[in-house]
């Protein structure tokens, strides 16, 4: 009679762990699902003025882990305008530049590597970010494939999406994005990773400005044309093809990160 008693609290116990364990994958995914929400509110805080600073504060109020940021801003000419102090608000900058944020955060043990771009939100209605837009602008997203595994990708509006992911077990993604974006409108892409090994690592966003040097055309020429190139320590290396009419210039922003196992 005892020893069916035993086995009765026995396999009571294991169903209750079992249980336990059901709930918490459960209440893991539904967090690591609420991530993107996060990053289109982050979006809107951007649109309503709110520096870097203000948005890391936000994120850290959600529960999610701020690891680093970077943010550059560009001229037309992809010169870069000053370094990044988190203060300067994005109403700022003027209608042709590029203000291009990174950042590595942690959630539920995913690690989110992410790069924001924006424009004014002032604008008037009628206004172009770029008069000859030529092919749609190329963004990467690059990690260290000895220190993470890649798990996903996503964007936060249809301004943006994934253009090529071949490399993607080897550090690299690329996405395609407007250079018109629409009206006061922040778009955000990332990839969200599993750690690997613990040690400190970098990640790394590419931008790649395509224009029309004819300065003819008003609309968009298609998706530009690129070539891979040599791993880097931080994923693998692109390059645009140039045509007759388009010319390009690129620009990467890096953040550094220290990755643990939990």
């Amino acid at each position: 009679m005892r020893k069916l008693k035993l086995s009765f609290l026995l396999a009571i116990s294991l169903v209750l762990s079992s249980l336990s364990g059901l709930a918490s994958a459960e209440s893991n995914k539904e967090t690591e699902d609420n991530f993107p929400k996060l990053m289109q509110q982050a979006d809107q805080l951007k649109d309503s003025g709110a520096t870097d600073k203000e948005i890391d504060k936000f994120l850290k109020s959600q529960g999610v882990q701020v690891l680093s940021s970077n943010t550059i801003t560009l001229d037309e000419k992809g010169n870069e305008l000053s370094a990044s102090s988190g203060e300067v608000s994005i109403m700022n900058i003027d209608a042709a530049d590029r203000k291009v944020t990174t950042r590595v955060t942690k959630d539920s043990g995913r690690y989110y590597a992410w790069v924001q771009i924006d424009r004014m939100p002032t604008l008037p209605s009628n206004a172009t970010f770029e008069d000859y837009p030529a092919s749609y602008d190329v963004v990467s997203i690059n990690w260290n494939p000895a220190y993470f595994n890649y798990v996903a990708n996503g964007v936060t509006n249809a301004n943006m999406w994934l253009a090529d992911a071949d490399f993607r077990d080897k550090g690299t993604i690329l996405f395609n994005i407007y250079d018109n974006l629409d009206r006061g409108s922040t778009v955000s892409a990332y990839a969200k990773l599993s750690a690997k090994k613990a040690g400190s690592t970098t990640t790394a966003v590419k931008y790649t400005h395509t224009y029309d040097k004819t300065q003819k055309s008003s609309t968009y020429t298609g998706n530009a044309s690129w070539s891979w190139g040599s791993p880097l320590g931080v994923g693998v290396s692109y390059a645009i093809a140039t045509s007759e009419v388009e010319a390009n210039w690129s620009k990467s922003a890096t953040a550094s990160v220290k990755v643990t196992l939990n």
